[in-house]
């Protein structure tokens, strides 16, 4: 597809803010129901926080590198006419190829398919020949357009593991669209920390880059 056939997009660090404060919060009943369990503390605690970690700056450039959204005046409604000859696509579908183009077009980071990971992509910051990927995305369709989606801390839990087994940082993406047509993506690194102490905590996997070299 060419770069007009995409809907503008810009990477939101508000929405994403918002969406791991609630991810946080969502899964506060079930950690407290676990730490009444007569079993061993658990190690871990989970900390949703907007993607920074190995983020390419461009994909937060300036929207002068996007294509911009059509006017709303009567050159763009006499310019364009859509017809469809397919069915009607799901919305997970299209906010996954906004998220993915948006990739695409604003960073130089490779993709592949993520089913062995248990996610739907697999990032890496080279060629897939040479380089390991560091993260692994999976795209989550919203219930509603005004609510951003809430995965059971089930699910959360068992994504993060396996891709920290891994050795790699476990991302979640949505996508909301406002009044404008403007869609707005949100991205959380679901990070793991170490509980060291009841004051402590120690990052699980701080240094995200080491062995992602494919050694020959």
């Amino acid at each position: 597809p060419t770069k007009s056939e995409y809907p503008y997009a810009i990477l939101d660090d508000d929405l994403a803010n918002r969406w791991a404060k609630g991810l946080k919060l969502s899964m506060k009943s079930a950690e407290e129901a676990r730490s009444k369990e007569d079993m061993r503390p658990m190690p871990y605690t989970l900390v949703p926080e907007v993607w920074t970690r190995l983020r390419p700056e461009s994909l937060t450039a300036g929207a002068d590198t996007q294509q911009s959204p059509p006017s709303q005046g009567t050159q763009a409604t006499e310019m364009w006419s859509y017809v469809t000859v397919r069915l009607k696509r799901r919305q997970v579908d299209i906010d996954t190829d906004i998220v993915i183009s948006q990739i695409h077009r604003q960073s130089n980071l490779h993709i592949s398919c993520g089913a062995k990971f248990g996610c739907d992509f697999l990032l890496y910051d080279g060629r897939r020949d040479k380089r390991h990927a560091f993260a692994g995305l999976r795209i989550i369709e919203r219930e509603t357009s005004s609510h951003l989606p809430l995965p059971t801390p089930y699910d959360l839990t068992g994504f993060v593991r396996c891709l920290n087994t891994a050795g790699k940082l476990a991302l979640l993406a949505t996508v909301q669209h406002d009044e404008a047509g403007v869609a707005h993506i949100a991205v959380v690194d679901l990070a793991l920390e170490k509980i060291l102490s009841e004051n402590k905590r120690k990052r699980k996997r701080q240094d995200a880059t080491k062995n992602l070299n494919k050694h020959r």
